[in-house]
């Protein structure tokens, strides 16, 4: 779709959204926070260990504390998603 919308080859578009998926990757692991106008925002949050159950054995354990990232859609695609 990006190729054929921008008069691109297949392999230079391919190369082009990898290009933004790595930068992006690579803002949020340094813990910045990255925002698309229109799109959304990701960003990296910690969470802390945390006690849990094993849902067979009923086994008490522990989650270790972890590094996850948090996307937040943005209205405009909040409401392309919905058809508005």
């Amino acid at each position: 779709m990006i190729a054929e919308d921008h008069d691109l080859s297949k392999a230079k578009a391919d190369r082009v959204v990898k290009s933004i998926f790595d930068t992006i990757g690579e803002a949020v692991t340094e813990r910045k926070i990255v925002k698309i106008s229109g799109f959304g925002s990701f960003e990296n949050k910690h969470h802390k260990s945390r006690p849990y159950r094993h849902p067979q054995t009923g086994e008490a354990l522990t989650m270790d504390a972890q590094q996850r990232v948090k996307f937040k859609a943005y209205k405009a695609l909040k409401a392309s998603v919905n058809g508005k």
